[in-house]
């Protein structure tokens, strides 16, 4: 079930807000922030009298950018993201109830290229 859950949250909208500075020599710095919405967040699975609700909630989201045009064409860019989601579990039948909740972090680094197409419109 943790896997399900972990693949949502990757799966997850993420609405950001953005700031770029940039150099004259082609570098520029970036960050975003946002909210991190998992889709498919909720799931439950009813086993006898006993009821499991698994899920995951709204969280926030941080990158950074540093990148670099290296021609007139290509351009090379170092990504930084860092999400946080809470995970949440609950167990219910007909003499017990529980509930427990985790904080997933999540990290990831990335390389991107870009390569710039020009598209001419008639």
């Amino acid at each position: 079930m943790k896997v399900y859950l972990n693949q949502a949250l990757l799966a997850g909208v993420i609405i950001t807000s953005s700031i770029t500075f940039a150099h004259a020599d082609g570098a520029y710095l970036s960050g975003n922030f946002g909210v991190a919405l998992p889709t498919a967040s909720d799931e439950t699975e009813q086993v006898g009298n006993a009821a499991y609700v698994y899920g995951v909630d709204t969280g926030v989201s941080i990158g950074l950018e540093f990148g670099a045009e290296l021609t007139e064409l290509y351009r090379v860019e170092w990504e930084l993201i860092y999400q946080h989601n809470k995970e949440f579990e609950s167990y219910s039948d007909t003499n017990t109830s529980e509930k427990k909740s985790v904080n997933l972090h999540t990290v990831g680094g990335f390389l991107n290229g870009y390569y710039k197409i020009s598209i001419i419109m008639l």
